[in-house]
């Protein structure tokens, strides 16, 4: 391992894949740009002497770049980009520069959840350990960060019964068909850009992220088939024909205009993307990951055996031999698990 990723968890969003043509290009560019701030003649890379901005350019050219040991993902990269921004406050200045204190100002300053200030001091202390090994400074004060008590406010949250029935009265519309689709099957949302959907034996198969979860097959629920025929003929496909971003975003409107999340004034143009809105004295946030917890939730409550609720949410085995091995099932067998999880409609 690299000295300067030793002991450090890598900034990621746990998305590792083989780089899409485009992506990969775009990265490419982005490299060969910071490639040419690292010509043995350039005066501001000396020791204590090099700008963090620079030192990062160096990083993520060394991370990402077509010589990086790894081949990470476009989003893992542009998830490096998004945390680094949180460091404008000194990306100017030089390393040596910069004090404990400095940096620990800077780490208190970003206010957005405990989740990405763990990433920013995760990229500082990165940035030191990798200059430091490169000589391009002479000190660690990102060692010494503190990591500030910040409440992990964003966590999204399953839908209740009640929310569930709130959905179903509004199954018409194409963004909430697609949530309940996504309530009562448990993918990951980018699992549905490349979804096989396999309607003449009722199943889905896919999955993303792990060996456990890629490739799995998951009963389609008899109460989702209409909706899944009409996402695919109608909508233009899953996510209602738009990228991953979009979608989120039309799904957070549309928790408001419901009243799922909401309430107390709120409006969806003031609505930052990180807030909590009170709900009936309760504050109440979904994200299409929410859809995933609720059927855990759902597979759990009605009664779905243990292990086919990890089967189908592409969870892994661990040490369970038997499970992991010789607990293979039968799409019939699922389906049987599955069509426990009965529909409560508020009509």
């Amino acid at each position: 391992m690299d000295p300067a990723h030793q002991g450090e968890t890598e900034v990621k969003d746990s998305t590792e894949h083989p780089l899409r043509a485009g992506a990969e290009a775009d990265i490419c560019t982005e490299y060969a740009c910071a490639a040419g701030n690292m010509s043995s003649g350039d005066a501001s890379f000396t020791p204590g002497g090099t700008p963090i901005r620079e030192v990062f350019e160096r990083f993520y050219a060394y991370k990402f770049g077509p010589n990086a040991a790894k081949r990470l993902s476009p989003e893992t990269a542009a998830n490096a980009r998004s945390i680094f921004r949180k460091l404008a406050a000194v990306e100017k200045r030089r390393m040596d520069e910069l004090s404990v204190d400095d940096l620990q100002e800077v780490v208190n300053s970003v206010g957005l959840g405990k989740t990405m200030v763990q990433k920013t001091v995760t990229m500082l202390r990165q940035l030191y350990r990798y200059a430091l090994a490169r000589e391009l400074c002479t000190k660690n004060p990102a060692q010494y960060i503190v990591m500030p008590d910040v409440p992990d406010h964003v966590h999204c949250q399953d839908f209740t019964d009640e929310e569930l029935g709130i959905l179903w009265a509004h199954a018409q519309d194409p963004v909430v068909r697609m949530v309940l689709i996504m309530c009562y099957s448990g993918f990951r949302i980018r699992a549905y850009e490349t979804l096989e959907t396999n309607l003449r034996e009722g199943y889905f198969r896919g999955g993303v992220k792990t060996a456990a979860g890629k490739g799995r097959i998951v009963p389609i629920h008899s109460a989702i088939r209409p909706l899944v025929m009409r996402a695919l003929e109608e909508d233009g496909g899953y996510l209602c024909g738009l990228r991953q971003g979009a979608f989120c975003i039309r799904m957070k409107k549309k928790m408001l205009e419901l009243g799922i999340d909401g309430g107390d004034g709120a409006s969806v143009g003031n609505v930052g993307q990180n807030e909590m809105i009170p709900r009936n004295g309760m504050h109440r946030h979904h994200t299409p990951h929410s859809c995933r917890h609720t059927f855990s939730r759902l597979c759990e409550s009605y009664g779905v055996r243990e292990a086919d609720r990890r089967r189908m949410l592409g969870h892994s085995f661990g040490n369970d031999i038997t499970n992991g091995v010789y607990g293979h099932r039968r799409v019939e067998e699922l389906r049987e698990q599955i069509e426990k999880i009965e529909i409560k409609s508020t009509s």
